[in-house]
Order: structure tokens, then sequence, then C-alpha cells
């Protein structure tokens, strides 16, 4: 038997959503594909930020494609056209950036990530578009 749905929430407008995910907090977090931005929201609906915009720089995204947050107080997210994930806190601030499309170690290299995952070990997962793999981090980076 099918129970009926109830809408509980509205979550923002956007000019093209194309992921979300919630961290530990229950927070939501959405990418915002069409206006390449990260919007953070609170259990309850409520607008807590809004990082991004078009380009290549630490707070800014060019078809950010998915979004992880679930694991620990990071949040990570497939900059596509940037051939990068960049990670944040649990408060949207930049942490660092993992490229390496045009690295020396070719186990590493991807272009276009496509998504990203994150194990319970702290292990980043991201989906390789360019190369059509999955390419592994362990926590050291590696």
């Amino acid at each position: 038997m099918l129970l009926p749905l109830t809408f509980l929430l509205f979550f923002g407008r956007f000019a093209g959503a194309c992921d979300l995910d919630a961290d530990v907090q229950g927070n939501i977090i959405v990418a915002d594909c069409a206006a390449n931005t990260l919007v953070m929201f609170s259990p309850n609906g409520d607008s807590l930020r809004m990082i991004g915009g078009y380009g290549s720089g630490t707070l800014q995204f060019d078809q950010p494609a998915a979004v992880a947050a679930r694991q620990g107080n990071d949040i990570y997210v497939a900059d596509h056209n940037n051939h990068r994930v960049q990670r944040f806190n649990r408060m949207l601030d930049y942490v660092t950036t993992i490229a390496t499309r045009d690295g020396t170690n070719e186990r590493a290299q991807f272009g276009y990530p496509r998504d990203v995952a994150v194990s319970r070990q702290g292990e980043l997962f991201v989906v390789d578009g360019e190369n059509r793999r999955i390419v592994k981090f362990n926590t050291q980076g590696m």
C-alpha cells in the first residue's frame, strides 16, 4: 500500500538545481548548476548561506554538478567545468581544492567530475567524466 505524500517545506527557488545532500546537522545543501551557486538551508527551510557565482576562483563554480555533505564536517562539490573538487567546512568556508587533471600522477588525474561521495572512513570518491571511471582519494589525498 502506498502512503500519500504530504507537502512539508518549500526550499528556495533555483535557476537549475541539480543535486542536494544533507549534512550531519540536518542542513540541506543544494547545488544550482545554472546559477553556479551552493545554497545551505536549515532543516526548517531557512536560507543560511549562499556561495558561488560563475568563475574559477575559490568561491566560484563553473557548473557545480554534485555535492556530498553527509560525512563529518566537510562538504565536497564536484565543479564540473573547472575540472576540480572544492572542499568546504560545514559553514561553507573554503578549505581546499582537489584538481589533478594536469598532475603527474596519472592514477589520480580526473576531469569533468560528475559526482562525489565520501565513505565513513573519510575517503573521497570522484566520478571522472573525462576518463569514464571512479577515482578514490584516501584521507591523506592519495
